[in-house]
């Protein structure tokens, strides 16, 4: 929040008044590998609160709430997707990777009133656990793609079920893999200005391979046939001798690439690889900030009514998105932006608490 740094340029804070900029800086310097976050903890006193008495059968609870709310409507999120994320708080993994970092953005305060200890009967901010518990992340990127105009039916075959009406129906892919696709997509068009598009059916990968957006020189000419693997296999191998040969005749050394072990016993590579992995790094960042240099993120402190009261702000907005938490401003008086339709975010899909009583 001071004005330096990589996002200097992207980030406004300068509509908040001082002290809801030293509550944001607060919150940034929270997420530091330094500040302790039990987030395990947070998240079982959570769910001990939410279950109550029930939540030795909890897992049975789950399964219910899937069955009979998530299914139903989104039935791409798999029932081992949802009940994972419900029981561990982990939703989306990917390979053998071990999840032992917690997600400190999500640990955040509210104002309570302390029952126990000496300052009992205290009103204090609580530090926990306070988002969805309920109806899963999935919903955000998850359950629907922003389909491209130019991959159409192989972004539809994400969507494909096995054994369609009938009992042993089945999703090829899950909701993981949606995501995935889309947050690749906004990524990829971020930083390339260029739509991402699937190139191979049933690959959520294929589109980084996407020859429109890689350079003209790595493009192969489609008038020339692609050699088979055989032949290309063959005339690899065939270069190689030659060149060995070559040195060999002339007497020259054939430079090898130095393998060492480090000092964590795996194997380092010497040469300019590092470097050469943290200058792309470094420019890949500065393109995706070029990209951004028309887009500028302001944070608004005050409420929709007194916001749209001012001038600045009368007739800017193209629209006004709410969002769950903040459906409690959308009332006539606080909207009345003749230019800016008004799109609340939708709850058809979220489970109520009363669904388990």
């Amino acid at each position: 929040c001071d004005g330096d740094g990589y996002l200097k340029d992207l980030v406004d804070f300068g509509n908040l008044k001082f002290k809801d900029r030293d509550v944001m800086q607060e919150a940034f310097q929270a997420w530091g590998q330094r500040v302790p976050c039990d987030m395990e903890n947070f998240l079982d006193r959570r769910r001990r609160h939410h279950f109550k008495e029930r939540y030795d059968a909890r897992k049975n609870l789950v399964d219910w709430d899937y069955c009979a709310r998530v299914k139903p409507i989104n039935s791409i999120i798999h029932h081992l997707q949802y009940r994972d994320w419900r029981l561990k708080g982990i939703a989306f993994e990917y390979g053998d990777c071990e999840y032992d970092a917690p997600n400190k953005t999500m640990a955040t305060y509210i104002p309570g009133i302390m029952k126990k200890g000496r300052d009992r009967g205290l009103k204090k901010d609580l530090k926990g656990y306070w988002s969805d518990t309920l109806s899963s992340p999935f919903l955000s990127f998850g359950t629907d793609i922003d389909t491209n105009s130019g991959a159409k039916e192989r972004e539809e075959q994400l969507f494909d079920i096995f054994n369609k009406n009938s009992g042993a129906a089945q999703h090829r892919h899950n909701a993981g893999e949606i995501a995935t696709v889309n947050i690749i997509s906004f990524l990829y068009e971020l930083e390339t200005l260029q739509e991402y598009a699937l190139q191979r059916d049933r690959d959520i990968f294929s589109g980084l391979g996407n020859e429109d957006a890689r350079p003209k020189s790595d493009v192969q000419n489609s008038s020339d046939p692609a050699p088979s693997s055989n032949q290309s296999k063959s005339g690899e191998e065939t270069d190689r001798l030659e060149q060995n040969n070559d040195a060999e005749a002339k007497g020259d050394d054939i430079e090898e690439l130095n393998i060492s072990n480090g000092e964590d016993g795996t194997e380092v590579e010497d040469g300019d690889t590092a470097n050469d992995s943290a200058e792309k790094a470094e420019q890949r960042k500065q393109k995706l900030l070029e990209n951004l240099g028309n887009v500028r993120i302001h944070f608004l402190g005050a409420d929709m009514a007194s916001l749209l009261r001012k001038r600045k702000f009368q007739s800017l907005f193209d629209v006004i998105i709410f969002g769950t938490a903040g459906l409690s401003q959308l009332v006539k008086s606080s909207t009345s932006d003749e230019n800016a339709p008004v799109q609340p975010e939708t709850t058809e899909a979220f489970v109520r608490s009363d669904d388990l009583m």
